[in-house]
C-alpha cells in the first residue's frame, strides 16, 4: 500500500519532481503485480447490471457427489427451467427451481423375494408307476387285481395285482372322500335293497341293488290299483273299515282314494281306514259338504274320495250323481210350472204366459170377433183380453157384415181405430172385408192404426191361396194325413189340425202336458259346455315335506273310470313350484295307450300350460296349448292314468285335469 506525504507549501514546488518520482513508480508497482479482490470481505452493494456476462452459479454436466449446506450448482445437463440446485443439507442437493420431470427408465431388476407359500393341491394325476413289492412295474391302461401280487400283462394291456398289494380302498360320495379302508361295506338303505355273491370264476364280487316293494310303489301294484282301494266287508251301513296291504301310516289333506262300499250307505256314515279314525263321507251339495245320507252310496259301486281339511275330518265322494234321496224343492218360471211328487218333478206349461198347443191350432188368442157394427165402425171382443194398443199387436178379426167401404173402425174393447190398408194411410174399399171371412190385422204405434196385411195388391183380401186340395198337409206320427180344402177365406173349408201325437223329442198324454221323451236328448242336441266332464289327478301335496319323485307322478294307474264313450278335448297340468311333466294314458281292456305324443310340462313356476290336437288357445280362452294331444278317443270303461313323468326336484303337488265330452 502507497502513503502520500503532505508537504509544506514553501515545499510544493521543490517537491514536484520528487512526487512526479513516487507515482510513476507506484503505477509502475500496481501494473507488475495485480491484486485479487476478496468479494465476501472488500465489497458492499455489489451491482452487475453493467456487466457484459455475470455467471453466479457453479456449472456442470452432472450435480457434485458432495456439497456443504447453501451451495447452489447449475446441472447443464438437465431440462430447460430445472438446472438451478441447492445444497440444503449436506451432501444433499434439491432442485430450486422447476418441477418434478417424468419418471426415468426403470433400473435394473433386482434380486429375487423368498419363496411364497404353497398353492393348493392340484388335481390327481394319470398312475406314474405301479410297483410290487418295490419293485417298479410297466404302467399299462388297466390294474387287475388278482392272486399272486402284482405281474406285467402286456398281452392284455394291464398290470395284474392281488389284495394283498393294496393297503386301503379309498371311497368317495359325490367326489367327497368318505374314508379309505380294505372293506367295502353295502348297507341295504329305505327302498333300497343290497344283494352280492361272490364270483369266484371272473374273480370279483357282484352286488345288485333293487327297489325294496315293501317301501317304494311298483308298476304292478300301481296298476293293481291295490294301495289306493279300499272295500270294506264290514256289512255295516254307517261305519265303514278297510285296510290295505300296506297299512296307511296318517291321513293328509289331499289323499285319493278308490272306495266300493260293500252296502248301500245309511244315515251319515263313516270310513275307518287302517285304525286310524272314523272319517266323515260327505258330498258336494251346491258348493257345500254335507253327510251323506240313506242309499246315496251304492253297494259294489265305485267311488272317488279325496280327504279334506289340513287336519282330515271328511271324505269328499264323486260322482256326485247319488242314488236315492226325494225332490223337495222345484222352481219353474217363464212358462213352466214345477212340482215334485214322491221323489218325481212335474212341470206343465202355465198358460197363461205360453201359447197352449189347442189354443194354437184355433187360433184362439188372436181372434177378434166382431158382434155389432154402425156401418163400417166395428165392435167386438178379442181373446185374450185387448189391454193396451201396442206395436205390432195382431188380431185375426172377423167382420160380422161386409163392409161399404170408407172410414172404419174396429174396438177391442179399448176404444175405437182406425183400419187402414196395409203399409199405407188409404182406407178400404167396399167388400175389403167380408162378413165371416177371417183377416189379419196389426196395429201400428206409428200410425195409431190397425193395418190389414193383405196381398201385394193391397186390395184383395188375403184368402188361402191352394187351389187344388192337398196343397197343404198335415199329420201326426201315425194315421193318414188330413189334407186342407181349398177356399176363398184364410185356410177356410179345411178342417183345423188337431195334434193328436207330436214325434221326435217330446211326448204328450193329450191333455196339454207335455213333456221330454225318455233319453230323447243326446249329447248332439246339448250345448258343448253341458257335455263336458273331468277327470282331475291330484300327485302329492303342496304341504309335503319333500319334493315329489318321477314314480310319484307316474306311473298311477286307475285314477278316473270313463263309464260312456267320450272324447278327450284338453290335457291342463299345473304345480306348486318347478317345471314337472307327465304323459298321459288311457287303460283300455288292460292295453296302456298314450293320449299326448310327448310330455307336457308345467310353465315356469308350475304355471299352467295345456295340450289339445290344434295347438290353439285352451279352454279359459288365454292359454295357448301345444298340439300333442294325439289319442282322443275313449270307451266306456276306459281308466285314465299316468304313464311317464319327470318330477323336477321341485314341485311338491301336481294337478292334472284331462277334460273330455261325451259322445
Amino acid at each position: 500500500m502507497v502513503n502520500l506525504v503532505k508537504m509544506p507549501n514553501e515545499k510544493r514546488f521543490g517537491s514536484m519532481r520528487f512526487r512526479g518520482a513516487v507515482l510513476a513508480t507506484v503505477c509502475m508497482c500496481m501494473t507488475d503485480a495485480q491484486t485479487l479482490v476478496d468479494l465476501r470481505t472488500q465489497t458492499k452493494s455489489v451491482d452487475f447490471s453493467n456487466a457484459t456476462t455475470t455467471k453466479p452459479f457453479k456449472s456442470g454436466s452432472v450435480l457434485p457427489s458432495t456439497c456443504s449446506v447453501g451451495e447452489t450448482f447449475f446441472n447443464t445437463n438437465a431440462p430447460a427451467g430445472t438446472n438451478v440446485y441447492v445444497c440444503a443439507s449436506l451432501n444433499s442437493w434439491t432442485l430450486a427451481i422447476g418441477t418434478t420431470g417424468p419418471q426415468g427408465p426403470a433400473g435394473a431388476v433386482g434380486p429375487s423375494g423368498p419363496a411364497g407359500p404353497a398353492g393348493p393341491a392340484g388335481a390327481n394325476g394319470a398312475i406314474g408307476r405301479v410297483q410290487n413289492g418295490g419293485v417298479n412295474l410297466p404302467v399299462e391302461s388297466i390294474l387287475n387285481f388278482s392272486a399272486g401280487g402284482c405281474t406285467d400283462d402286456p398281452t392284455n394291456g394291464r398290470t395284474n395285482c392281488n389284495p394283498a398289494g393294496i393297503s386301503g380302498l379309498n371311497v368317495a360320495v359325490n367326489g367327497s372322500t368318505q374314508g379309505t379302508q380294505p372293506t367295502l361295506n353295502l348297507i341295504s338303505g329305505s327302498g333300497i335293497v343290497e344283494t352280492c355273491t361272490n364270483n369266484a370264476a371272473s374273480n370279483r364280487v357282484d352286488c345288485t341293488p333293487a327297489s325294496d316293494t315293501s317301501y317304494l310303489l311298483s308298476r304292478d301294484t300301481d296298476q293293481a290299483g291295490d294301495d289306493k282301494s279300499l272295500l270294506p266287508a264290514s256289512a255295516n251301513s254307517t261305519t265303514y273299515t278297510y285296510c290295505p296291504s300296506h297299512a296307511l301310516a296318517a291321513y293328509k289333506q289331499g289323499q285319493v282314494f278308490r272306495f266300493r262300499p260293500d252296502v248301500n250307505s245309511g244315515v251319515s256314515p263313516t270310513l275307518n281306514i287302517c285304525g286310524l279314525g272314523p272319517i266323515a263321507l260327505q258330498k258336494n251339495a251346491s258348493g257345500t259338504l254335507t253327510n251323506i245320507t240313506t242309499n246315496d252310496l251304492t253297494a259294489g259301486t265305485w267311488y272317488q274320495i279325496t280327504a279334506v281339511g289340513s287336519v282330515v275330518n271328511a271324505f269328499e265322494v264323486t260322482p256326485t250323481n247319488f242314488a236315492g234321496g226325494a225332490v223337495t224343492s222345484v222352481t219353474g218360471s217363464n212358462g213352466v210350472n214345477c212340482s215334485p211328487t214322491a221323489g218325481a218333478v212335474g212341470c206343465s206349461a202355465d198358460t197363461a204366459f205360453v201359447l197352449a198347443q189347442t189354443a194354437a191350432q184355433t187360433m184362439t188368442p188372436w181372434q177378434f170377433v166382431a158382434t155389432s157394427n154402425s156401418g163400417d165402425n166395428y165392435i167386438g171382443t178379442m181373446t185374450p183380453v185387448c189391454s193396451a194398443f201396442t206395436d205390432s199387436l195382431t188380431a185375426l178379426f172377423t167382420p160380422n157384415v161386409t163392409n161399404a167401404g170408407g172410414p172404419m173402425t174396429v174396438d177391442c174393447g179399448i176404444g175405437p181405430k182406425r183400419v187402414y190398408k196395409y203399409n199405407s194411410t188409404t182406407d178400404p174399399t167396399g167388400g175389403d172385408f167380408i162378413l165371416g171371412h177371417h183377416y189379419v190385422i196389426t196395429y201400428s204405434t206409428t200410425l195409431s192404426a190397425w193395418e190389414l196385411m193383405s196381398l201385394p195388391s193391397g186390395s184383395v183380401p188375403l184368402v188361402n191361396p191352394m187351389t187344388t186340395a192337398g196343397d197343404l198337409t198335415y199329420g201326426g206320427t201315425s194315421g193318414t194325413p188330413t189334407r186342407l180344402a181349398t177356399g176363398t177365406g184364410i185356410l177356410r173349408g179345411g178342417t183345423p189340425p188337431t195334434y193328436s201325437e207330436l214325434s221326435g223329442d217330446v211326448v204328450t198324454s193329450g191333455s196339454n202336458a207335455v213333456t221330454i221323451a225318455a233319453n230323447a236328448v243326446s249329447s248332439s242336441k246339448m250345448s258343448v259346455a253341458n257335455t263336458r266332464r273331468t277327470c282331475t289327478m291330484v300327485m302329492g301335496a303342496d304341504n309335503a315335506a319333500s319334493a315329489l319323485g318321477n314314480t310319484d307322478i307316474a306311473p298311477q294307474g286307475q285314477q278316473c273310470f270313463i263309464p260312456y264313450a267320450a272324447t278327450v278335448v284338453e290335457v291342463t297340468v299345473r304345480a306348486d313350484a318347478g317345471t314337472p311333466s307327465v304323459v298321459v294314458s288311457k287303460d283300455h281292456t288292460g292295453t296302456q295307450t298314450d293320449l299326448l305324443s310327448s310330455a307336457l310340462a308345467t310353465a315356469s313356476a308350475g304355471a299352467k300350460a295345456c295340450a289339445n290336437t290344434s295347438g290353439t288357445a285352451g279352454l279359459d280362452g288365454v292359454t295357448t296349448c301345444s298340439n300333442i294331444l294325439s289319442v282322443t278317443s275313449l270307451a266306456a270303461g276306459d281308466w285314465i292314468e299316468t304313464h311317464t313323468a319327470t318330477a323336477g326336484g321341485t314341485a311338491k303337488r301336481m294337478s292334472i285335469a284331462v277334460t273330455y265330452t261325451v259322445n
